[in-house]
């Protein structure tokens, strides 16, 4: 008998899933998409969940760079194969998230009015909260 541990899928990969039903339901379904807009902090969450991981994607490039350039290991433990395949998946499942943020982004966006309100209202507040942040450091 086969019994699954929760604690051996990662966090990522329900992320993903909750991700890839809200696309499912939401597209061309304005009831589903107004449902998840209502939701106060949908819009700021999909934002975020796409800066991140543009963020962590940039960080992947920038670390395989560093290893090309000066032949460092990002994991000691591991072989050059495994740190390559390591960097592969992470990439992939970093570009399979931002894919699925951006496409429920799109969907709703395009079903409903609301939602473009709210991302220019949570744009306000990203960048005077960045401003801020930036002039107390």
């Amino acid at each position: 008998m086969l019994t699954l541990r929760p604690w051996s899928v990662p966090l990522q990969k329900y992320l993903d899933t909750a991700l890839r039903l809200l696309v499912s339901l939401t597209h061309s379904d304005e009831t589903w998409g107004r449902k998840v807009v209502e939701c106060e902090f949908s819009i700021g969450f999909l934002i975020r969940i796409i800066f991140k991981t543009g963020q962590e994607l940039q960080e992947a490039k920038n670390n395989v760079i560093v290893k090309s350039e000066e032949s460092l290991k990002i994991e000691p433990d591991l072989s050059e194969d495994q740190t390559s395949l390591l960097i592969e998946q992470t990439d992939s499942q970093a570009l399979d998230t931002l894919c699925l943020a951006l496409g429920l982004l799109t969907n709703l966006v395009q079903s409903v009015d609301l939602a473009k309100q709210r991302i220019r209202t949570t744009r306000k507040t990203c960048i005077s909260l960045n401003l801020q942040y930036l002039t107390k450091v």
